[in-house]
């Protein structure tokens, strides 16, 4: 069960998107002619939930309308066909509010970028594996134009490179460009294959012993090589595969303890050393704190090398699912200290995390601060509190938090609503 405000709604009634039934989305009205969450008589707990989290009615209407042009009758009929992207669309026609959140952010995204004539960033959003990638590089324009700055799309670079967005402001230009960690797409496309799994761990625990669904390492480069095609069917596949295996544990009276391969591309290992009571799903390797802070100083260096070298700039890595800011910082701050000129002009760097929810959507996070070794200087923290500052209408209290130590600590803004009144 999920509560949300004072309702409680059935989960497995609602998704995971990999169990929700298509039928409606086909045969049924068109999510954009009446977008429930919109016009559809709403209880005072849900408006609550909406409003909370950034979304009273009326900018709620403002993403549907954005929504809208981006998820046409056709788009939808054609991703609702396919378990890889029904994912994208089952919240607009789930009436569920917790899990349309994420949308209407990229629906306020959509209606601040208006990317409209960059056909392919749009593509990008409609493809599950690369869409939180596409939706970071939305929501980076969005705040640069909601802050009211000068700014004009992919500029020339550093050797005919074409970072995302130029800013020009006090007679210089700034560089903004925007990377995805590759770690990001693994845990995206595990997502997709995850939330069609997840259902089964009912008939998993009946076992009453540990189990763990791993992938097998045919899955593992599958799943992290950005150049791989990812099966048509895979998502059904798997399911087939576990509900084969559990049915030959059932009829000779439960799973054997140790490690089994089930199909070409799961492993299911039952035990007592497995670290955690009951059920659990992890379809790409475990990856250290380190090796994933490596990655992402990674693809800032690789940032550097997009602006030109007499430039200023700033790096924004969609970093994927939480991780440990930590160590994030500590190697920051020691891989600008050992080759600074590796990562010049970079003045300031932001990370977009995304949490994941069960809808297969993810919420989103900014952190941010100069470089090690930078002082920034107005005009560029101007830009830099662009770049992580929230949504929101003045009404809310901005709240700052601060992760690290010394001039190269991350910052967090959040917004906090206010007491007074109701939803607008």
């Amino acid at each position: 069960m999920v509560r949300h405000g004072e309702e409680i709604e059935d989960i497995e009634a609602i998704g995971p998107t990999a169990t929700v039934d298509p039928t409606p989305m086909i045969d049924g009205p068109w999510w954009g002619d009446s977008p429930w969450f919109t016009d559809a008589p709403l209880s005072v707990s849900q408006l609550r939930y909406l409003a909370a989290a950034g979304f009273p009615p009326a900018r709620a209407r403002i993403a549907a309308d954005a929504l809208r042009r981006l998820l046409p009758r056709t788009v939808c009929l054609a991703a609702a066909a396919d378990h890889s992207t029904r994912m994208l669309i089952a919240p607009l026609y789930q009436t569920f509010v917790p899990y349309v959140t994420p949308l209407l952010a990229l629906g306020c995204d959509l209606a601040e970028a208006k990317p409209w004539e960059d056909e392919h960033l749009l593509k990008r959003l409609l493809i599950p594996s690369e869409h939180w990638g596409a939706a970071t590089e939305v929501a980076v324009g969005a705040a640069l134009q909601r802050s009211g700055l000068n700014v004009d799309r992919e500029p020339r670079g550093r050797d005919n490179k074409r970072p995302e967005y130029v800013v020009h402001l006090n007679n210089w230009r700034y560089f903004v460009e925007v990377k995805t960690n590759p770690d990001s797409l693994a845990e995206t496309r595990a997502d997709e294959l995850q939330n069609g799994l997840m259902w089964l761990h009912g008939d998993l625990a009946e076992f009453g012993c540990k189990v763990a669904i791993r992938g097998s390492n045919k899955l593992h480069r599958l799943l992290m090589d950005p150049a791989a095609m990812i099966p048509k069917g895979l998502g059904s596949d798997l399911r087939a595969d576990l509900r084969r295996y559990l049915a030959a544990a059932k009829t000779s009276g439960g799973p054997i303890a140790g490690r089994h391969a089930v199909g070409d591309y799961l492993t299911v290992e039952v035990g007592e050393d497995i670290g955690s009571v009951g059920t659990s799903v992890s379809l790409i390797p475990e990856v250290t704190d380190e090796k994933s802070a490596y990655r992402i100083i990674r693809k800032i260096r690789e940032a550097a090398t997009q602006m030109p070298r007499a430039g200023s700039g700033m790096a924004v890595v969609e970093v994927g699912s939480a991780h440990n800011l930590a160590v994030l910082h500590d190697a920051l701050c020691t891989a600008f200290a050992a080759t600074p000129a590796a990562f010049e002009p970079i003045r300031a760097v932001v990370f977009h995390v995304g949490v994941p929810t069960e809808s297969g959507h993810r919420l989103r996070r900014v952190f941010g601060g100069p470089a090690p070794g930078r002082r920034l200087d107005a005009t560029e923290q101007k830009l830099l509190r662009a770049l992580l500052l929230p949504r929101f209408d003045g009404g809310e209290v901005v709240k700052e938090t601060l992760y690290g130590t010394g001039t190269s600590r991350l910052h967090e803004f959040t917004i906090e609503p206010s007491t007074g009144g109701g939803p607008r």
